[in-house]
């Protein structure tokens, strides 16, 4: 007689075993479905995005053109970390006055009037960041990846910037 034969757990355990796998067999097809449904929604999720950041402006080409142009118009002008912030600030106020005027509704002004002009001065912001970041050795598009998923780590969320560092790999291994 083997040793679980006669053991009554082994037996209950058996049968739990069983009916467990009756149970998968039975529902097979329906969680199958469940979740290839689940990761088809996520992959052409996925593709869509993917699609829609392929055309977008990367952290590393704004550096990029930063630098270059900063290296051909502006030679001999060494601008301290304090100018680079205090000239994001500047262009921050700029927006932030922007914000002012839609909000109070200056002139008749709403946002549908003054997009395209906020547009610009955020972009200003976003370029002076990146000037500074530069002057302190800061690679931003890394930074920002790793504080936003520090971010959704602590809020409790599932997403996480990866797109970033695999195009990251990607780039290096073409070079």
């Amino acid at each position: 007689m083997a040793e679980s034969e006669g053991c009554p757990d082994c037996a209950r355990l058996r049968e739990e075993r069983d009916e467990a796998r009756a149970l998968v067999a039975q529902n097979e097809g329906r969680v199958k479905e469940i979740v290839d449904e689940h990761l088809v929604t996520r992959a052409e999720s996925a593709e869509a995005r993917v699609a829609e950041l392929e055309g977008a402006l990367s952290f590393d080409t704004l550096r990029r053109a930063n630098d270059a142009r900063n290296s051909s118009l502006f030679q001999g002008e060494d601008w301290s970390l304090t100018d680079w912030t205090l000239a994001a600030f500047g262009e921050l106020g700029e927006a932030a006055n922007l914000v002012k005027k839609i909000r109070r509704g200056d002139e008749g002004e709403g946002l549908a009037d003054l997009r395209e002009e906020l547009g610009h001065e955020i972009a200003d912001v976003v370029i002076y960041l990146d000037l500074l970041a530069s002057a302190a050795g800061i690679d931003l598009g890394e930074v920002v990846a790793a504080k936003w998923n520090a971010v959704s780590e602590r809020r409790g969320s599932e997403l996480r910037i990866v797109q970033f560092l695999a195009r990251r790999g990607e780039e290096g291994r073409r070079e």
